[in-house]
């Protein structure tokens, strides 16, 4: 038999199995010595998400089935190859039956149908959250702003210059945002961990997630704290005392 590279690790550790022996029980069969002639590398048989299953692989003549599986690689429309195959195989046994003629894409997609399902409701709902943490965030600052009218006046009144009250403004709040993003970080990475087995491909800390949605945070903060400060200090320092 040809073993997998997981399944000679388990039974014989480190030592070169080709040549060594192994009993293994078959499904309602009794226990049978095999002679490993060769290691191959790991598949994913059973679970898309596993690493590699134990696998062991014998001729035909040994099991002596009554059903196997026939994979074949194209180059183009796999759809356009089964009846040629049906045809083949007819040709060498006419009492083969072919059915569930698929293709890899089929299999993939039924396998994946469920994960996709989940996923795109967890980018709805996440799209949805980031969307009304940023509407709160503007308003948030947008009126932590406009509450510094009066301080503008009266930095305006002594010589302040706009580029100085806007820098200030600015460095005020987005400190506070800042501040905000770390604990929104360290919360992030716990309920990552409620999410680790629809990731593939995927590590539940990747850098470019956590980069573009501190970004796009971080963008609107600007905005929310800009604005105001902008409307505000287009006014004159009268009007801005007199408002309050």
């Amino acid at each position: 038999m040809v073993i997998s590279r997981t399944l000679a690790r388990t039974l014989f550790g480190d030592r070169i199995p080709v040549g060594e022996m192994a009993e293994i029980r078959l499904v309602d069969s009794p226990y049978v010595r095999y002679q490993v002639i060769g290691v191959v590398g790991d598949v994913r048989l059973n679970d898309w998400r596993d690493e590699g299953d134990p696998a062991m692989y014998l001729a035909a003549a040994q099991r002596g089935d009554n059903e196997m599986r026939l994979a074949v690689r194209t180059t183009g429309d796999p759809s356009q190859l089964a009846e040629p195959i049906r045809q083949r195989v007819r040709q060498r046994d006419r009492n083969v039956l072919l059915a569930d003629v698929t293709t890899m894409d089929s299999v993939l997609d039924d396998a994946l149908s469920l994960l996709r399902e989940v996923i795109r409701y967890l980018a709805l709902f996440s799209g949805m959250a980031l969307l009304l943490a940023a509407v709160g965030l503007y308003g948030a600052l947008a009126y932590h702003v406009s509450q510094q009218k009066h301080e503008m006046g009266v930095r305006f009144a002594m010589g302040a210059t706009r580029a100085s009250i806007l820098r200030l403004v600015l460095r005020r709040a987005l400190l506070l945002v800042g501040i905000g993003l770390l604990f929104g970080m360290a919360g992030a990475r716990p309920g990552t961990a409620l999410i680790q087995q629809f990731l593939y491909g995927i590590q539940p800390l990747d850098l470019s997630t956590y980069v573009d949605a501190m970004l796009f945070i971080g963008v609107v903060a600007t905005a929310a704290c800009f604005l105001p400060a902008w409307r505000a200090t287009r006014v004159h320092p009268i009007d801005v005392l007199r408002s309050e």
